[in-house]
């Protein structure tokens, strides 16, 4: 007696229990078939009732379909979930899905077909606002569907926790040429819940440090980071540039800032000391004396300063010392006599600046004290100065 053929019934990791059932129900029918063939007489119809009884509960057997947790795409607005089928079907499948807010979380086709000899699909889940909105994450569950079993028919997927939009601002010189030092600020557009770690990287390590990063504290929404300098080297005038290092912590807004650029040093000028009889201590001045101030400007490398090398000449001050208050700025009563503006700036003569000062409009008794200054402080510093002394009784 020949056993008739069966069909190759397709194992799925999805249905392992349908496909045992199968197995079980076929090897039944089997031996039935086998049975009936040789004892084909009337009183055999109790044994092909059983068979026909096992065959319509094999064709009875509906698939059974069951929706995995979702997973949150890297962009943060989408979720994919997974739709299975305990069975391949047969023809294409169109399963209805709703979702727990549809005003929050849109389905992609209002479902998903599982195509013909397949027994999976994908589900796409788009929220429709921002992630910083974002209160629960979506619940899904299995329409009505003909020809299917939706047994448990949910699935629901994690939150993904608020991802802050951060900003870096640029950085505010602190001066100090010995050691440079810039402050930035990295600002959260929300508090951060828990400590929120943000690498900083700077443009050039070999000039700029900023240490490893900078951590918003739980709570909190901005925090200060410093980026420092050891000293002027090559391209530090024009200042650090800091950016912020990708993470998926949180979302850069702008991520690139800049710190100010170093001010160029200011020239040093020196001054050898006034001519004589200005050099020799303090001098008695009595009536309407002129004092001769003449002196020399000198630069870095000792050569001599003139009018066309600085546009700001040098100024005189004067500051009075009664000996019982305190000092007291008259350089507004300085007045010139042929050497030196009607204001107080000196003027170039062959090879000196000089001014020639008039006496007549200090008549308190006590000690002035008279100083080279620079007109501009922007354009050169006079380090030493040139200083000297007179005194009225």
């Amino acid at each position: 007696m020949k056993s008739r053929s069966r069909g190759y019934i397709k194992r799925t990791p999805y249905a392992w229990t349908t496909w045992l059932k199968s197995y079980i129900l076929l090897a039944f029918e089997s031996q039935f078939l086998s049975f009936t063939k040789t004892m084909a007489k009337p009183k055999c119809w109790l044994l092909t009732a059983v068979l026909i009884l096992f065959s319509s509960m094999r064709a009875l057997a509906l698939p059974v379909l069951s929706i995995s947790d979702g997973a949150l795409n890297i962009d943060g607005q989408i979720y994919s979930f997974h739709l299975t089928s305990t069975e391949i079907v047969s023809s294409d499948l169109f399963v209805p899905i709703i979702t727990s807010d549809p005003s929050t979380w849109v389905i992609v086709g209002g479902g998903v077909t599982i195509l013909s000899g397949m027994n999976h699909a994908e589900i796409i889940v788009i929220s429709l606002v921002g992630i910083e909105y974002w209160e629960a994450a979506p619940t899904l569950t299995i329409g009505e569907v003909s020809g299917a079993d939706i047994g448990d028919g949910t699935g629901t997927a994690s939150l993904p926790g608020y991802k802050p939009d951060v900003t870096i601002y640029d950085g505010m010189l602190t001066v100090d040429v010995s050691d440079l030092h810039w402050v930035f600020i990295v600002e959260s557009s929300q508090p951060v819940s828990g400590d929120v770690f943000i690498p900083i990287l700077v443009n050039d390590p070999s000039i700029y440090f900023a240490g490893l990063g900078v951590t918003l504290v739980n709570g909190t929404t901005s925090s200060e980071f410093c980026v420092d300098s050891p000293g002027m080297l090559g391209s530090v005038w024009l200042g650090p540039e800091a950016t912020l290092a990708p993470s998926p912590d949180y979302n850069i807004i702008q991520g690139v800032a800049v710190g100010e650029p170093v001010p160029e040093p200011v020239p040093e000028l020196s001054c050898s000391g006034f001519d004589s009889p200005m050099n020799a201590g303090a001098v008695k001045v009595k009536k309407n004396r002129v004092l001769p101030l003449k002196a020399q400007l000198f630069d870095s490398d000792s050569y001599p300063i003139t009018d066309n090398d600085i546009v700001a000449p040098p100024v005189i001050n004067i500051v009075f010392y009664s000996g019982t208050t305190t000092a007291t700025d008259v350089t507004d009563y300085a007045l010139s006599a042929g050497q030196g503006t009607d204001g107080n700036q000196f003027e170039f003569g062959i090879d000196k600046w000089q001014f020639n000062l008039k006496t007549n409009n200090y008549t308190a008794a006590g000690t002035y004290v008279i100083k080279m200054e620079s007109g501009d402080l922007n354009e050169y510093t006079i380090s030493p100065t040139c200083s000297a002394e007179f005194v009225i009784d």
